[in-house]
């Protein structure tokens, strides 16, 4: 569903723009700055389409403070909806929906066919995820991921070419919510990862129980995701001939909660896994920002200490996954809901480090290569910041 106009706020962090978004438009009756500011706070959703309609034919209506989509929206921009939308219950809902049919079917006669599948997801193919999974290309090539792509926009950007006589570990920063631009670009073909960087097959990764939930677990191979275990790392940067990348979201469920607007604090610090990885087995580091991927969703504030950071660092030590507690917009309205909120993502891909491999690298190698990767990053943060609206004088941080 679309989007009202863009109600101009000089003093707000101008937003992403990319080749097929249009300009910010100007009503006529101009509100006061802090009325503008006002109404953008409540609705950071709110913005001229891509394709550059006319503002009226974007303006919902209110009812009782709920700002609903207007009755004339485009058709390709409802489509650009239910792609996102059928992604984040495939995600979220259909995973426990499966589960209860399991069980429901128990107690009849296709109890033996449940339990096969259960057997078989838990003993027989539990370490598919470990071995690249089962990439179907024509899955990855599904108009679906177009719309879905077109709905905030996202795009993929490359700094620098990838020689597919080695193998690359590619460090995705920041996490965001639910890393809406590391599964397009990586997950799909909607951005041409393959054509950007030929010779390449990437292995998007993630955690290792969402491969034993039913149909979610298919889902993800089909597309190419992996989990993220050490096993599996190895194995697909370990390949002889290269072309392989394992792309990690390093800051992983903990960087989660430090996912909003405006903010680029990564959990990197104390994380040299991915490093010790990339010497033991020879794969280059190359880091990789996507500019835009905390501004999806809004999140509720959960400042260190508080009683609900202690409640969410509970809960991700017992279950691996952390639960943000966020908002964006719905499907018929732009007030509230689960959907993110159209904004502009950016991923930008790096240049490689070279690196050699060491079987047992030391603690002072990992040290080396970890501080010389957040300096890459770093500096390709710095590059590439004033062209996605991000001031001068803000740098990355890490935790």
């Amino acid at each position: 569903t679309p989007e009202p106009s863009e109600r101009p706020e000089p003093e707000s962090k101008p937003e992403t723009q990319t080749p097929k978004a249009s300009q910010e438009t100007h009503t006529q009756a101009e509100p006061s700055a802090s009325k503008r500011a006002e109404n953008r706070s409540r609705n950071p959703d709110q913005r001229k389409s891509s394709e550059g309609e006319p503002a009226e034919s974007q303006r919902g209506f209110r009812i009782f403070g709920i700002e609903f989509a207007p009755l004339n929206t485009p058709m390709r921009r409802r489509l650009q909806t239910l792609a996102v939308l059928q992604w984040l219950l495939s995600i979220t809902v259909m995973p426990i929906i499966c589960v209860l049919f399991i069980m429901m079917t128990l107690l009849t006669p296709l109890a033996p066919l449940s339990l096969a599948y259960v057997a078989w997801i838990f003993f027989f193919d539990r370490n598919t995820s470990q071995r690249g999974g089962r990439r179907l290309e024509r899955v990855r090539r599904w108009s679906l991921w177009r719309h879905y792509r077109d709905y905030f926009p996202i795009r993929l950007v490359k700094s620098a070419d990838l020689d597919p006589a080695h193998n690359y570990l590619i460090g995705y920063h920041p996490h965001g919510i639910i890393s809406c631009g590391a599964f397009c670009n990586f997950g799909t073909e909607a951005t041409g990862f393959s054509a950007k960087f030929p010779g390449i097959k990437p292995y998007l990764l993630t955690l290792r129980i969402n491969f034993f939930w039913p149909l979610l677990r298919g889902y993800f191979m089909s597309v190419g995701v992996c989990d993220v275990s050490r096993s599996s790392l190895r194995w697909i940067l370990g390949r002889e001939g290269g072309g392989n990348a394992a792309i990690v979201v390093v800051g992983g469920a903990q960087e989660a909660l430090d996912a909003r607007p405006g903010n680029y604090k990564l959990t990197l610090l104390k994380r040299k896994g991915f490093a010790r990885m990339a010497l033991q087995t020879g794969a280059h580091l190359v880091p990789c920002f996507s500019f835009g991927e905390n501004d999806l969703f809004r999140q509720a504030a959960n400042p260190p200490g508080s009683w609900v950071r202690a409640f969410q660092q509970i809960f991700k030590g017992a279950l691996g996954s952390s639960p943000p507690f966020f908002y964006g917009r719905g499907v018929f309205n732009y007030t509230f809901g689960l959907l993110p909120y159209r904004h502009a993502v950016t991923t930008v891909v790096g240049a490689p480090i070279p690196v050699e491999k060491c079987p047992e690298p030391s603690a002072e190698q990992v040290d080396r290569l970890h501080r010389l990767y957040m300096e890459r990053l770093a500096d390709l943060f710095d590059e590439f910041k004033a062209e996605h609206g991000v001031k001068e004088d803000v740098r990355l941080e890490f935790v």
